[in-house]
């Protein structure tokens, strides 16, 4: 909003924007950040840098119950024309497309992100990350002293992207700009500029008011707003409790046309020129008064159609539980349908403490709103407790259906809170109460839960038993995303402990299915089946590629918890192959900013092993973290656990290696899965534990552990493990420790090494010297990976494609691209090529 008044002291800033748009006149767009306290001339600033170029203008509301989407309700309704599309990521999707259309310059600003509902920063984040190859300049303001966890987060995204990025501080005028300003007036530019701190909006004012220096803005406000006639006076007020504006059709034109000093004509909007004169204005109003106007509000909008925020807004401000109980409850519903999970939270915790007494089955819904918007969050204790009281008023409501989907709910909870016991004591309950009621949507759900939490458990004929009853009753109501769940898990089942093959099949033609019926939750649900089923079992390349298929479907999404997760397997997998430099880059990558428990767990059991075999230090502490996340399914622990062993067996400490697998090795013995019973016990056996191989362990674990080294590492050799095809040849004769030894030195496994050389000196065998570190370097350093990447980036391709033909994020490619620039000493893509071309 504009102070008025010239643009003084401020030339460094216009530069910058001035290249920023001109940059982006040639396609390079960016993002420029503009910070500074209230009225310190922002808005002022942009305008100004916008005088020569077009610009679009959106507007974040200080409201408790801002607009979802509030700024890109306005952008769409101005240049922009888009409509908003009930599905979030459409929206998004909208906007990218319209931006990347411009062929002339646009400056877009979205104002006070301070105060952006969640869906608006996830918006920003999703353009931010993407407005490069436009000509967009994204225009951010925002106050350092009212930023909270929310935009830190989106402030930290943009900040990994330091090419688009460009920071501003509006700071305070001199006291030079001060005596500009009040040139022409009586006051004293000496005391303006000690009662103002130099604060642009601030002197403006007085210097329109030019009555003397009050003791706060507030009192020139209020003073200026007294002195107009009545019908302004009673606008001012009621525009006051608008904090977006109120329509111009519903003001008195005379009003408006007496108000122009105080406010001004937006396109259909009529809005204070400063939000500190609309606060000054509000508070100068008593509490009845508020209440009053607020009520005045709520009529004339439920008249019209109006946002579900804005009418909880006024509902709210008037303390009358029938109205927050009528309006409140649809603006949380609203913003939960758009992905504002914070304000969601912040309606629902309104409804509950100020909407009065409520009947226990109303209340129990609210509650179950609430503890989905805290699970979103990662607030899983607090979901917990959520569905728990939701569930206890079921119980108050004698409605069986209800206290069903309670206690489903709350095993969800339980799980996610890492009690799995609790999960399947609350599904039992649940089973109990619903079974008498027949074929019901909350009945195919429960099941399919229960059935779920077993595969994930890999306890999978019991899994079976439920599965199989879920998909009956699914069918009978006409389930259809239970009925593709359902597959889903049978798919995952036959993978992981059937025949894979056809595990695939039944995957793939469920995923086919779920992308018809446009179920996005359950496609990146398959894939993650497929990616890290597919990587446990050793599908190694096929289970790369899935997921990198999920991490370009969640990267499009800024799904960032699952490209973690699918990130970590990569890393996985590529750790198993033996790829290890480009393992440790994935890892790093994966943990790039907040991470689910089970990708922590899944990355760091990679870097914990990667430290184990290449002998680096602290090699204990991931693998420490990863066991003090004991309530994790074992199929996101085992390799860690199995790591810490084979450090004690590389350091002689067997007992201890021993002690630590005990456990782990029970309850691997408990699920169906083979490679958990094979690895488990492969360490058990090497610490010295096990004589003979488990019924159900996996072939390659079981030929070793029984002595027939050779099968075990043709095994090894087949799909694709170098290590451990190492670890079966040197439990061999002379010539196969040799052929082990080399494959260990390859791969910089010094440990294995060592103890293989100390091994064969023993026998008299003088073994091969190892290699030394320049020999298995790249000349400038570059990872196996990133060599790869060097030679696609010197063909032209772009990273999108580059990512696409690797199966990895776009930011992967990223890191890499960077790193080969940094260690070829270039800053450039062309630079690289010119770099390679020249004759020298």
């Amino acid at each position: 909003m504009v102070t008025g008044g010239p643009v003084l002291e401020r030339e460094a800033q216009l530069s910058v924007l001035a290249t920023r748009l001109a940059d982006a006149s040639r396609g390079c767009g960016s993002v420029v950040l503009v910070e500074g306290e209230a009225g310190a001339g922002k808005s002022t600033l942009l305008r100004a840098a916008s005088a020569d170029v077009e610009s679009w203008w959106g507007y974040c509301d200080p409201s408790d119950t801002p607009r979802v989407l509030g700024p890109f309700v306005d952008l769409a309704s101005g240049p922009a024309a888009l409509d908003l599309a009930p599905d979030p990521w459409d929206v998004n999707t909208a906007f990218l497309k319209a931006l990347r259309h411009r062929v002339e310059p646009v400056l877009v600003v979205v104002e006070d992100v301070h105060w952006a509902d969640g869906a608006s920063l996830a918006l920003l984040q999703f353009l931010g990350r993407r407005i490069a190859d436009s000509c967009v300049v994204l225009g951010l303001t925002y106050r350092a002293d009212e930023v909270g966890a929310p935009l830190n987060r989106l402030l930290g995204d943009l900040a990994r992207h330091p090419e688009t990025l460009t920071r501003l501080q509006v700071g305070p005028l001199s006291p030079d700009a001060v005596a500009a300003l009040t040139r022409g007036t009586d006051l004293d530019p000496v005391e303006v500029y000690a009662v103002t701190a130099g604060n642009a909006f601030f002197v403006t004012e007085l210097a329109r008011a030019a009555s003397g220096v009050p003791a706060n803005v507030r009192d020139v406000v209020l003073a200026r707003n007294s002195r107009l006639p009545a019908p302004a006076q009673e606008l001012i007020a009621l525009v006051a409790t608008e904090p977006g504006g109120l329509e111009l059709d519903q003001c008195d034109q005379a009003a408006v046309d007496d108000a122009a000093g105080v406010l001004e004509v937006q396109g259909t909007l009529v809005r204070f020129r400063h939000e500190l004169a609309r606060r000054a204005t509000y508070e100068g109003m008593t509490v009845i008064q508020r209440r009053t106007r607020h009520r005045q509000r709520l009529v004339a909008l439920s008249a019209r159609p109006a946002a579900p925020a804005r009418l909880a807004h006024h509902a709210l401000a008037t303390s009358e539980a029938g109205l927050v109980l009528r309006y409140v409850e649809p603006a949380a519903q609203e913003a939960l349908n758009r992905g504002s999970w914070n304000e969601a939270a912040a309606l629902l915790e309104s409804v509950l403490t100020l909407g009065g007494p409520m009947s226990p089955g109303p209340r129990a819904d609210v509650l179950l709103g609430q503890a989905e918007v805290f699970a979103h969050l990662d607030l899983q204790l607090r979901s917990r407790d959520s569905v728990r009281e939701a569930a206890a008023h079921a119980d108050l409501a004698h409605d069986p259906v209800l206290i069903g989907r309670c206690l489903n709910a709350l095993a969800r909870a339980e799980w996610r809170a890492g009690d799995p016991a609790a999960s399947a004591r609350a599904l039992e309950r649940a089973l109990a109460v619903l079974e008498p009621w027949g074929s019901t949507v909350t009945m195919a759900d429960t099941l399919r839960t229960r059935g779920h939490h077993l595969m994930l458990a890999r306890q999978h004929a019991q899994a079976m038993r439920f599965i199989h009853r879920a998909e009956d009753v699914a069918a009978a109501v006409g389930d259809e995303t239970v009925q593709l769940r359902v597959r889903m898990i049978e798919g995952t089942i036959e993978l992981v402990t059937g025949d894979p093959e056809r595990g695939v099949v039944v995957l793939l033609a469920a995923l086919e299915d779920a992308k018809r019926a446009g179920l996005f939750s359950v496609v990146m649900d398959i894939l993650g089946m497929l990616g890290s089923g597919g990587g446990e079992v050793r599908r190694y390349e096929d289970a790369f590629r899935w997921n990198g298929e999920l991490i370009g479907l969640a990267e499009d999404r800024d799904h960032d918890y699952t490209v973690a997760y699918a990130t970590a397997w990569q890393a996985r997998i590529r750790f198993e192959q033996g790829r290890w430099d480009e393992a440790a880059e994935l890892v790093r990558i994966s943990r790039d900013g907040e991470c689910a428990p089970i990708s922590t767990a899944t990355a760091l059991g990679v870097l914990g092993r990667l430290r184990v075999r290449r002998g680096d230090p602290r090699a204990d502490e991931p693998l420490a973290e990863v066991a003090s996340l004991g309530r994790l399914e074992l199929q996101h622990r085992w390799p860690a656990l199995c790591a810490s062993a084979e450090l004690h067996w590389l350091s002689g400490a067997h007992g201890r290696g021993i002690e630590e697998l005990q456990s782990a090795y029970l309850q691997a013995m408990d699920t169906d899965s083979a490679w958990a019973r094979g690895e488990v016990a492969f360490w058990l056996w090497r610490n010295g534990a096990l004589d003979r191989a488990p019924a159900g362990a996996a072939e390659p674990f079981a030929a070793q552990i029984s002595g027939d080294w050779r099968a075990a590492a043709d095994l090894w050799r087949a799909i694709g493990c170098p290590y451990e095809e190492a670890l079966a040849l040197i439990d061999g004769d002379a010539e196969a420790s040799v052929a082990g030894l080399e494959i260990l030195d390859r791969l910089g496994a010094r440990p294995a090494a060592q103890r293989t050389r100390r091994a064969l000196a023993t026998l008299g065998i003088v073994s091969p010297r190892a290699p030394r570190r320049s020999t298995l370097v790249d000349p400038l350093g570059l990872t196996e990976r990133e060599a790869e990447i060097r030679a696609l980036v010197l063909t032209g391709l772009p990273n999108a494609d580059i990512a696409r033909r690797l199966f990895i994020s776009r930011r992967t490619v990223e890191h890499h691209v960077s790193s080969v620039l940094r260690k070829s000493g270039v800053e450039s893509r062309n630079d690289l090529d010119c770099l390679v071309r020249s004759p020298t």
